[in-house]
């Protein structure tokens, strides 16, 4: 994937020969020798079943040819196949140790896999045989994330940003990981952002400006530019909003950065009136695209998460651009507007917000919203009826659940005695490091490992969601508090308490439950957090009454009605269109 993998085949020699070599095995390194030129060329190309047969053929004639091994690796993992990946990386790192691309591959390969632990050693060897390798320091940093090890990632990513400021995504992914960092304030979250959006404006081309005239009437065209056109946390949050544009007054451009595709992908496909490829192109490439499509108003989706690229916004390829699904500032001048609701950003009369940002907030009457979930089981009875004891979960991510989030979550396992705290996501709990690092805190905090349940699985999604038949709250993590968990969590019949903080993303569960009549859930302080926690799980009866209502009341709030929610979106950019029409351009 873009950013990700990196090979550099040896020049010259691209097998590994004997001084003594019968005419048999001198035809048959030539014949491997030019089935790998021919592969090497079909993958340039993009012909990936074709270059697939070639590397193949290359290694049919000679097994030991390491660059046929290294480039077949490259181009399993390129296609999302990290099993059979690791397998001709091993092979080639077997008989070539000291090669860091190798190394570095097979470490994002064995990351994907769930792997943490070996990933992460394999990534401090690369960065052995290759310290100034300023791809692998990035990657590197994404393995220790999702270690948890927030402060060494953060370095990571640092060290990957001073080797090469170029390198793909690693400030991004700076930016990223200091939202799960609770040791990080929102004052160098803010400085750190303005970093990264000075960096790319002294990128701004000159001559990179559009040319729509500020008609106020017209059909208004649409971009959306995005990494998560697939099964992925944003691709669902924007479906419904693609699914219900309305295409009399609106014609809507999809700009897909994918690296790979799924049937989610196929049906934005759909929804779109074009479809436009951007993965391989420069960020003035992709803007100059933007201009010649004539978009009156670019949405950037996903900020910093992923493989995103807000930094297209630098080149002002639209007249209205708009931010939307990064959880935070983009720190752009050239963005005009940061989608948003009145709970993730109170307004003046509710007590307003103290975050920081560069853009125009764009209070919509709810932010999120979600496809009713397909392939969702029935809701449980009320697992505490007969289990005895109340079982708090959170299906987040590991690196969502730091120190200060333990400290928190084990306060309220104190005041409740005897009660479970589930744990699960993926199979990222089957790291020993992961586990003993959260269960010796616990167990600092006076809470026996007993208590906690770690659930590993690569489960179908059905199945995940069946799990919450074991759980009766939720708990939100912070400063990153989960959207799509809380949501899952609700439509199982699990609510959920929050800790509401003072930016967009510690703010996310608190929006959702307010939308389906569960304020009181959402914490203004630590103390209250522990005693609303409490409370709820000492109350069963409230507990079994909300259980088998809280998915009618998701279907019937504005989370679930996809037609309003985007009617009220494209209420919101034609709004936004006319603010420009009448004289309010930002960029002119």
């Amino acid at each position: 994937t873009r950013g990700r993998s990196q090979t550099r085949p040896a020049q010259g020699k691209t097998t590994h020969t004997v001084p003594s070599q019968s005419a048999t095995a001198r035809s048959a390194l030539n014949r491997s020798d030019a089935a790998l030129a021919r592969a090497k060329e079909l993958h340039r190309a993009g012909r990936l079943v074709e270059a697939e047969a070639a590397y193949l053929q290359a290694l049919q004639a000679n097994a030991s040819n390491v660059d046929a091994l290294q480039l077949t690796g490259a181009l399993y993992q390129q296609a999302g196949h990290n099993d059979r990946a690791v397998q001709f990386l091993s092979r080639a790192d077997q008989l070539d140790p000291n090669s860091p691309e190798t190394v570095h591959n097979l470490a994002v390969s064995l990351g994907e896999l769930g792997q943490l632990e070996e990933s992460a050693r394999r990534f401090e060897q690369a960065l052995a045989l290759a310290p100034d390798y300023a791809l692998a320091w990035k990657n590197s940093g994404i393995i220790l994330q999702r270690l948890g090890r927030l402060d060494e990632a953060i370095e990571h990513f640092r060290r990957a940003f001073q080797l090469d400021s170029d390198v793909p995504g690693a400030h991004s992914a700076l930016l990223f990981c200091l939202n799960h960092s609770s040791r990080a304030s929102p004052e160098s979250g803010f400085a750190e952002h303005r970093r990264w959006g000075q960096h790319h404006e002294r990128q701004l081309p000159a001559a990179a400006r559009h040319e729509n005239r500020p008609d106020p009437d017209r059909r208004l065209r649409i971009g959306y530019l995005s990494s998560d056109f697939r099964e992925h946390p944003v691709g669902r949050n924007v479906l419904p909003l693609l699914s219900h544009h309305d295409h009399a007054r609106f014609e809507i451009f999809c700009y897909a950065e994918l690296g790979k595709q799924d049937g989610l992908t196929e049906r934005f496909r759909g929804d779109a009136d074009h479809w436009r490829v951007t993965r391989g192109l420069s960020d003035a490439e992709v803007a100059a695209c933007i201009r010649d499509d004539g978009i009156h108003v670019m949405v950037y989706l996903g900020g910093h998460f992923d493989e995103n690229r807000p930094s297209v916004a630098t080149c002002r390829p639209a007249p209205v651009q708009v931010s939307m699904h990064g959880g935070a500032t983009t720190a752009l001048d050239e963005m005009d507007f940061w989608l948003t609701d009145a709970v993730l950003h109170p307004p003046e009369d509710a007590g307003g917000t103290t975050e920081r940002f560069t853009e125009e907030l764009f209070r919509l009457p709810n932010f999120y919203a979600w496809p009713t979930p397909d392939d969702a089981p029935p809701v449980s009875a009320l697992p505490a009826e007969d289990n005895g004891f109340v079982t708090f979960a959170s299906f987040n991510k590991p690196c969502k659940i730091n120190a200060a989030v333990v400290d928190l979550w084990s306060r309220v396992l104190s005041a409740a005695p005897g009660a479970h705290l589930m744990l699960k996501f993926k199979n990222h709990w089957d790291c020993p490091t992961l586990r003993d690092k959260v269960l010796g805190r616990f167990e600092a905090n006076g809470v026996p490992a007993g208590r906690i349940d770690l659930i590993s699985a690569q489960d179908t999604f059905r199945d995940h969601l069946a799990c919450y038949h074991k759980a009766d709250i939720g708990l939100d993590p912070f400063p990153f508090a989960g959207a799509t968990t809380t949501f899952q969590a609700l439509w199982m019949g699990v609510p959920v308490i929050s800790l509401m903080g003072d930016r967009f993303i510690t703010r996310m569960g608190g929006s959702l439950s307010a939308q389906v009549g569960l304020c009181d859930l959402a914490a203004e302080s630590d103390d209250a957090f522990v005693e609303q926690a409490v409370a709820l799980a000492a109350d069963l009866p409230r507990l079994a009454e909300l259980r088998p209502t809280l998915r009618q009341r998701l279907m019937d709030s504005p989370l679930c009605d996809g037609p309003a929610y985007a009617r009220n979106v494209e209420d919101a950019f034609r709004a936004m269109w006319d603010a420009r029409a009448g004289g309010k351009d930002r960029a002119s």
